[in-house]
């Protein structure tokens, strides 16, 4: 029911939905079977959210609080027909049923974005060392060269489950141990620079480009390998980076292909940010979905 919740305050319902001309409660209506009612509500084996469409058989559970939750415009008792099930977003509309909105996970309040063409968009990142700028083009950019390693984090939200998208890009001779990559569960701890031995998170990376391929890794903050394996992939070419962490799973994406699952309970929560390591790296259309 939160899910409906959500759906009807993003059209500015608040605690209404409205169904073939009745108003439901929602404090009063319950769904029959929540479970389903959520699940079919994610949207896909994914988790994604496009092209959804509102399940939900609707039922109440006595003749009370039929009379309570189901009300017409003029507060006069309705019948209404709680046996339909919308099955098909384009149905429902046709219908009469739902207004013309798709649920995104942007139509909820639990998402963040940034695409970086405004000064503004860095506001609320932390630039922990190394030298970070927004390109006149509209993207996020580290510039300084040589060892160690570059963190920049954003300070406006911790998250714990999400599902979180990047493009990230690594210029043309910056090859060998160039990493690019995001970070997620981060946590700072030292107050000067970056300390690999305290500053702890988890960082899902492109890195030893040659040209045609790259090497995808999952890392412990560059403490330890949590997993790699050889992708495809070319120097000065936009790559989407995508991780789903649901507690101790987590699962990451590679140019819209998933690549692994693993689980893995180092880091409940923390910073989602970025990392740079040996090379110019370029991060674009950031987007965070709390789950």
């Amino acid at each position: 029911m939160n899910y409906i919740r959500k759906f009807t305050q993003s059209l500015g319902l608040t605690a209404l939905l409205a169904l073939g001309g009745c108003r439901f409660d929602l404090d009063s209506l319950r769904a029959k079977d929540m479970s389903t009612n959520e699940r079919n509500l994610d949207g896909g084996n994914d988790g994604n959210s496009k092209d959804l469409s509102l399940r939900m058989d609707l039922g109440v559970n006595d003749s009370a609080v039929n009379h309570d939750a189901l009300m017409s415009p003029d507060g006069t008792s309705k019948e209404c027909d709680l046996g339909k099930k919308i099955t098909d977003s384009g149905t429902a509309i046709d219908a009469g049923l739902l207004p013309d909105v798709l649920v995104t996970p942007d139509s909820f309040s639990g998402c963040y974005s940034n695409d970086f063409n405004e000064d503004s968009d860095l506001e609320n990142l932390v630039a922990q060392n190394g030298v970070w700028s927004r390109d006149v083009e509209g993207y996020l950019k580290q510039i300084e060269l040589g060892g160690g390693y570059r963190m920049a984090y954003l300070n406006n939200a911790t998250y714990s489950d999400f599902d979180a998208t990047v493009k990230v890009r690594v210029p043309s001779g910056f090859g060998g141990d160039a990493h690019t990559g995001m970070l997620f569960r981060y946590t700072r701890e030292s107050t000067v620079g970056y300390d690999y031995d305290i500053d702890r998170g988890y960082i899902l990376e492109i890195e030893e480009g040659d040209g045609s391929s790259f090497e995808l890794t999952l890392e412990d903050a560059y403490n330890a390998r949590l997993f790699y394996t050889r992708v495809d992939g070319a120097f000065d070419t936009w790559h989407n980076l995508r991780v789903r962490a649901i507690g101790s799973s987590i699962t990451g994406y590679f140019n819209g292909v998933e690549i692994f699952t693993l689980e893995n309970s180092l880091y409940s929560s923390g910073n989602v940010g970025f990392g740079s390591h040996a090379s110019e790296s370029h991060f674009d259309d950031l987007e965070i979905c709390e789950e």
